[in-house]
């Protein structure tokens, strides 16, 4: 978000789109939307942070 030429914030959003109770393919979402799928490289940061979700257990564990 920008306010006279500052950046004020900005976030990363994880989402899934489901069907069934499952997640389905990216492949198929970026079809029906009549999306491009080639897309850009993304900015190390973000890359970084898709690796370390990668990592994360998940469902969480239960606290002992």
């Amino acid at each position: 978000m920008w306010r006279w030429g500052t950046c004020t914030s900005h976030a990363l959003i994880r989402i899934a789109v489901v069907d069934r109770g499952r997640m389905v393919p990216m492949a198929p979402v970026v079809d029906a939307l009549g999306l491009d799928a080639t897309g850009r490289p993304l900015p190390l940061w973000i890359a970084a942070w898709a690796d370390a979700e990668a990592q994360r257990p998940w469902p969480p564990m239960q606290p002992a």
